[in-house]
């Protein structure tokens, strides 16, 4: 995330904290960026914890967070393992870009339906079945939802390293013949380069989105 904003020319002053998970990131980011943070989250529960270590937090659905609520300045939009889940994923997209200004960059993490483990298991991945993710988009078509959506796309890119770890967990209901041989004759060292391979292919299961409001 650091080298993101690194990476921008805009001076970033806010993290915007979709769905905050356990509020470690929040905490993290605040020691290593310093900079202002807020997280949108609506269960009461989960607000609660947040604040009582002592961070920010706007305990709403997003959909009914409205801009005057969110810190002055520009912002780092971040939401972490959530795509997958949402129930209209464009609803959802637009509803954030409705809360960003102009430069300010949202960064999402999600799965890709075209990741390694998930098309060789297909119905047989744990990702895909039962259906607990109901969203599986990939690189192209993230793109083309951001564009649709009046976003940005700086960079797409999946950076997975456990494709072949997966399917090495997996192995009984692995049926390609090359992708047996591989997990059954490869050292590590090959595994490895196999993994650095469809990482940089933006063939890994592990997707970042980097989009920005212009």
């Amino acid at each position: 995330m650091a080298d993101i904003a690194e990476a921008s020319s805009v001076a970033f002053n806010n993290l915007v904290v979709i769905g905050g998970g356990s509020g470690t990131f929040a905490e993290e980011f605040i020691a290593a960026c310093g900079l202002s943070v807020v997280v949108i989250e609506p269960s009461p529960e989960s607000a609660a914890a947040y604040r009582k270590r002592g961070i920010t937090v706007n305990e709403s659905f997003l959909e009914d967070v409205q801009p005057n609520e969110l810190p002055q300045g520009h912002s780092i939009f971040t939401s972490f393992e959530l795509f997958e889940h949402v129930h209209d994923p464009r609803h959802w997209l637009e509803s954030i870009a409705d809360l960003m200004q102009s430069e300010d960059v949202l960064v999402v993490t999600t799965l890709s339906g075209l990741g390694l483990d998930i098309r060789t298991l297909w119905d047989q991945s744990d990702s895909a079945s039962p259906p607990h993710h109901i969203n599986f988009l990939n690189p192209t078509s993230m793109s083309q939802l951001a564009m649709n959506v009046g976003l940005e796309t700086l960079r797409v890119f999946t950076p997975g390293v456990l494709d072949l770890d997966i399917m090495k967990n997996n192995r009984a209901k692995v049926t390609d013949r090359f992708w047996t041989s591989v997990l059954d004759i490869s050292d590590e060292a090959e595994l490895y380069r196999w993994q650095q391979f469809i990482s940089d292919s933006g063939r890994s299961s592990h997707m970042w989105a980097v989009l920005q409001k212009p």
